[in-house]
């Protein structure tokens, strides 16, 4: 979160859209033209996800096990939420966020406590509670 913050804070409002993914993910070349799509086709959208995937499914019983776990997440839950315009979680591997709407919100993020206690875990569905909070679709 703290990486996270830091980076969001010296973009600024110089960017349009700010992506998100983690330091183990790797991308589809299409991957962000898709996103930015969402986004742009749709001003009522916050906040997009992508499909994530286990790179190495057949290594290991937890990475098997791991793979069918996302897929049921990705293609079954948030497939259907997206249906609907409100997708939970953007998951932390891959997301696209409006970048206007997320300064609006960062300060109350970043300070986010939980019993008197700084939240130093679940940023993404913070983030993403954030945006439905303030009437944005998440897809």
């Amino acid at each position: 979160r703290e990486v996270m913050y830091t980076a969001f804070k010296a973009l600024g409002d110089s960017v349009d859209y700010v992506q998100v993914c983690d330091s183990d993910t790797r991308l589809d070349p299409m991957a962000l033209l898709e996103l930015v799509r969402v986004l742009d086709e749709d001003p009522r959208v916050g906040a997009v996800g992508g499909d994530v995937r286990i790179l190495n499914p057949l290594d290991s019983w937890v990475s098997f096990l791991s793979s069918l776990r996302y897929w049921v997440a990705f293609n079954v839950e948030r497939a259907c939420q997206s249906y609907f315009h409100c997708v939970s979680c953007i998951s932390g591997p891959l997301g696209l966020y409006r970048n206007n709407l997320l300064q609006q919100f960062l300060e109350a993020w970043y300070n986010q406590k939980f019993l008197g206690t700084h939240c130093t875990f679940g940023d993404d569905r913070h983030l993403t509670n954030r945006m439905l909070s303030m009437g944005y679709a998440t897809k």
